[in-house]
């Protein structure tokens, strides 16, 4: 049985003077956690109490937006592997625009672990979010659904998924609407949180890895579409240094015989991702 709103009000006034006792979390804000695992699954769209309990359990000031365009709701709350997954998000109301997300990863003791923003695509309506394993992936993932709508100009980008790495929440795949790989754009456009800063030899490192969410994201980099310089629109300095560096990643020798291995690997995730880099 879920708390009354009463009830809600006492967890906000103890955990908010735990807040200042202690920056870990206390026994209170471990509750209003568990409360809101109680919506595991549901859409927190709809749920009143939703944004409360969030502030409360990121342990922030309530959140006042002047315009419906800067304000992020609350999506959904879900199992990311061994963290909890909190997901805000801002609709696609115009066009052109784009649906914006806040992600925030907690640990089971109610601690934030990290929070990241990143853009669902540009003209892509996102409608769905969910959890769910696949038979060759270690831990749960996130799954974003775009609308069967498709908006003019937009990209055919039906499906995201996204996993845990290191207390990160990482993309590892694009699908398009019949289930195959789509490469991201690493660009203005690009879909998903930044990655890691990393120069040629840690990028090869991380192909080398044993996890395979971490060989899916990089993968998506190494395989996605960078605009060199001279292409049109001029690209500005930050894309183009990506784009040279993913150049010199995939010329690598150890990079080259790396993804022959990995076109035979067992999950098939990879090795589809693997057999399109170029």
């Amino acid at each position: 049985m879920r708390p009354s709103t009463l009830a809600l009000g006492t967890f906000a006034l103890i955990a908010a003077a735990a807040s200042h006792a202690c920056r870990h979390s206390s026994p209170t804000e471990r509750a209003v956690l568990r409360h809101l695992l109680s919506y595991e699954g549901e859409n927190l769209v709809e749920i009143e109490e939703a944004q409360a309990l969030f502030d409360l359990v990121l342990n922030r000031e309530p959140i006042k937006s002047d315009t419906f365009s800067d304000h992020f709701e609350p999506w959904e709350v879900l199992r990311l592997g061994s963290d909890i997954l909190l997901l805000e998000g801002r609709a696609l109301f115009t066009i052109p625009g784009e649906c914006l997300f806040r992600a925030h990863l907690v640990s089971e003791d109610g601690f934030t672990l990290s929070t990241v923003s990143f853009s669902g695509g540009w003209r892509i309506l996102i409608s769905h979010a969910r959890s769910f394993f696949r038979a060759d992936m270690p831990n749960s993932l996130l799954e974003l659904s775009a609308s069967s709508v498709r908006i003019n100009g937009g990209a055919d980008v039906a499906k995201q998924f996204y996993a845990g790495i290191d207390d990160h929440l990482a993309l590892v795949r694009l699908e398009d609407s019949r289930g195959r790989l789509v490469a991201n754009s690493y660009d203005d456009n690009t879909i998903g949180p930044p990655l890691p800063p990393r120069e040629a030899e840690a990028w090869e490192r991380a192909l080398m890895s044993s996890d395979d969410a971490e060989i899916l994201r990089t993968l998506m980099w190494i395989g996605g579409r960078h605009r060199e310089a001279g292409s049109f629109p001029e690209p500005d300095d930050a894309t183009v240094l990506n784009a040279t560096r993913a150049r010199a990643v995939r010329q690598r020798p150890g990079v080259r015989a790396r993804l022959e291995d990995l076109k035979k690997h067992p999950n098939a995730w990879i090795r589809e991702a693997a057999a399109a880099v170029n």
